[in-house]
């Protein structure tokens, strides 16, 4: 594919028509997220790496500096669950606590009002939500989800949002999460989308997603 951004990870920016392996990637790998924009993310050993572009931070190094070989994110955590897409990031602890970097344009990184970009790995406000914890998280390209543990119903940060993990409050949320509850996966589903119209208040609109979101997991 594509690789004038180092998205492939082969320590240059040349791009390839055939699966080419990702600079150090050979073996031990645990967890490799979907691909960002022009980013991706992967665990080996239990250390984060990302690499590609890093415009709004999203390779979680504490630079904006796009590499084309993967780079250890900054933190000292061990982190069990990754996921990318567009300039931001999202990764679970194994005690269930989210942490995300990147583009915070619209709230998705979850750590309240919009603080802007964050270089670096950022906790997650779950106190909004009752300090729960969670078992998944996928992210969209202007929103993040988070499952609970149990299978619980999702819940959503991002845009419509201001930031906070509100049950179904993203309105005009861009992905919503289709439920595997029998594999206990979650998927981004880009085509679940519930925009509101502009005669609906806030309280239909949410409704309105629970409806597609539960729908989506049947």
């Amino acid at each position: 594919g594509n690789n004038s951004d180092g998205q492939l990870g082969t320590g240059n920016t040349i791009g390839s028509n055939v699966p080419v392996l990702v600079y150090g990637m050979n073996a031990n790998v645990e967890l490799v997220s979907k691909e960002g924009q022009d980013s991706s993310c992967a665990m080996k050993q239990s250390v984060l790496y990302c690499w590609g572009r890093n415009n709004n931070g999203q390779l979680g190094d504490a630079s904006t500096t796009t590499r084309t070989a993967p780079v250890a994110v900054n933190s000292a955590l061990s982190f069990v669950d990754i996921d990318a897409e567009y300039e931001h990031a999202c990764a679970l602890t194994g005690a269930g606590q989210a942490y995300c970097w990147g583009s915070d344009s619209d709230g998705q990184l979850g750590n309240g009002p919009t603080t802007g970009n964050q270089t670096s790995p950022v906790a997650v406000d779950q106190s909004m939500s009752g300090g729960i914890t969670f078992a998944k998280i996928r992210v969209g390209m202007t929103t993040t989800c988070a499952l609970t543990l149990g299978g619980q119903a999702p819940l959503v940060a991002g845009a419509q949002a201001v930031g906070e993990f509100l049950v179904f409050a993203a309105a005009r949320a861009e992905h919503l999460l289709a439920l595997d509850l029998e594999r206990q996966r979650v998927h981004a589903a880009p085509r679940t989308r519930c925009r509101r119209p502009e005669a609906l208040a806030r309280a239909r609109a949410r409704q309105c997603c629970a409806a597609r979101c539960l729908a989506a997991s049947a």
